[in-house]
């Protein structure tokens, strides 16, 4: 079962996808200092009261990472990767686990 950037994009009330190339997701991550962080992570910078993930994107960036969602997009980073900007990040993970989970037709325990 193939899980692409384009079939999440109507879920998670994207403000702004433009130009998004065929991406088809290996993990999801939201701690940066994951060691699946790679080309086939979808990283989402989620804000929480001690951290901001925004603030870990450009050492993600090298680490090969290059899509992200995120509520605003870095300085300096616009043209390093792409960006799905949304109004809530958490929300929009919720959203994307809420996806991702109705893709199988098991029972919930």
């Amino acid at each position: 079962m193939t899980f692409t950037l384009q079939n999440i994009i109507p879920f998670i009330d994207a403000k702004s996808a433009n130009n998004l190339p065929d991406f088809t997701i290996e993990n999801i991550s939201i701690d940066s200092r994951s060691l699946q962080n790679n080309q086939g992570t979808l990283f989402f910078a989620l804000k929480g009261h001690n951290h901001d993930g925004h603030q870990f994107i450009e050492g993600l960036i090298e680490k090969g990472v290059r899509f992200f969602v995120v509520e605003t997009i870095p300085e300096n980073l616009n043209n390093k990767a792409n960006f799905i900007i949304v109004d809530n990040t958490l929300k929009s993970l919720q959203k994307t686990a809420v996806y991702y989970r109705n893709l199988f037709d098991f029972p919930i325990i």
